[in-house]
């Protein structure tokens, strides 16, 4: 054991005050982070997924079937629906992602309001 791993040993993690604007100005750092992530996957998965229907539909063209038909098939296609679906997840993990974040910003700003209203209730107590 290094002597860091001996000091740090026995601390315990210190409690959070949940009201400590640091704290909750890195909770919505960390959640639009990670919502920034969720999104570009999210956009990365919808850009494939339209790349993958272009893709397949000009194969089904080029072995001579009508481009209508083509697009039909490719859209109808097992790979087609497992990219759709994992799609959609991306999106919902995302849109999760963005509300999370977005309470982070409300706890944040509710803290900045009560401190407010604290230091006016001890300016009217003067």
């Amino acid at each position: 054991m290094s002597n860091s791993e001996r000091a740090t040993a026995g601390i315990t993690e210190i409690p959070r005050n949940s009201l400590d604007r640091d704290y909750l100005r890195e909770t919505w750092r960390l959640a639009a982070l990670a919502g920034s992530e969720a999104e570009d996957a999210a956009s990365r998965l919808e850009e494939k997924r339209k790349m993958f229907l272009d893709e397949a539909a000009l194969r089904l063209h080029e072995d001579g079937m009508p481009m209508s038909r083509a697009e039909k098939e490719a859209r109808a296609s097992l790979n087609f629906n497992r990219l759709c679906e994992k799609m959609h997840e991306a999106r919902r993990k995302a849109n999760d992602l963005r509300i999370a974040m977005q309470n982070a910003d409300r706890m944040y700003w509710e803290a900045v309001n009560q401190d407010a209203n604290t230091r006016a209730e001890m300016r009217l107590q003067r």
